[in-house]
């Protein structure tokens, strides 16, 4: 249900554990992540993406923010990426090559700075596993699990499965948080216009699913078996 930073060794040691009992006699993955609000990319990056990879991969990823923004900042921006411990461009932790400043159609180039983030990644504990990956998804998918299923359909690596998820796969910053100077109200925004992997604006159409399918509400009850016809009669 969440990607948080705190779940990442624990979570790894579970996955581990299940791909060795399975000792590669399956020949599909499931990955069901309705519901998952997200955290951080370092999760699916080493939790789910290089431990199915098979060879190297390099990810590019687009984003714009306004000039404005960058020049109003200034100098809180560069304390931002020296002091957070979630930054986006971090180019180690989120295994980056480099960014270049680029230009994204539609967009005013007086107005907004846009950028190309190119990734690499490559086979890390593998896990014995050499088949189809679907990726369950809904509108409650965001943040690190938008970036993550962006990020597996762009590289067709599995095929997704429901319904748009809800955005926030930034790849600049986590949204900042704002305050109104008079009523002091505290409010959670993004400041980039982060692109997904139709080169579509994550924040407002989310990430579009390969398979569409009806919405469908998570969680719901455990079924009574996982046969064949059970499963098929969930809704």
């Amino acid at each position: 249900k969440s990607f948080g930073h705190q779940h990442i060794k624990d979570d790894h040691e579970t996955l581990r554990s299940i791909f060795l009992t399975a000792n590669g006699k399956f020949d599909q993955l499931i990955i069901d992540l309705r519901g998952n609000t997200g955290g951080e990319i370092t999760y699916w990056s080493e939790n789910l993406l290089s431990p199915l990879l098979k060879g190297p991969v390099t990810l590019d990823v687009l984003t714009a923010v306004k000039k404005q923004y960058e020049r109003r900042m200034n100098i809180h921006l560069l304390y931002y990426r020296l002091f957070t411990s979630n930054d986006l461009l971090d180019t180690t932790a989120n295994s980056i090559v480099s960014i270049k400043k680029t230009h994204i159609n539609g967009l005013d180039k007086t107005d907004w700075n846009s950028y190309l983030i190119k990734k690499t990644f490559s086979p890390q504990n593998t896990f014995n596993f050499d088949g189809g990956i679907f990726i369950l998804m809904n509108r409650d998918t965001l943040s690190a699990a938008d970036s993550f299923v962006s990020a597996m359909k762009q590289l067709k690596l599995a095929t997704l499965v429901g319904t748009p998820s809800g955005g926030w796969g930034n790849h600049y910053s986590q949204p900042w948080l704002f305050s109104l100077p008079n009523s002091g109200l505290t409010f959670q925004m993004d400041i980039e216009l982060a692109y997904n992997a139709d080169e579509l604006p994550t924040s407002i159409f989310g990430t579009q699913p390969n398979i569409l399918l009806n919405p469908s509400d998570y969680p719901g009850p455990i079924p009574a078996d996982f046969e064949i016809e059970t499963l098929l009669a969930d809704p």
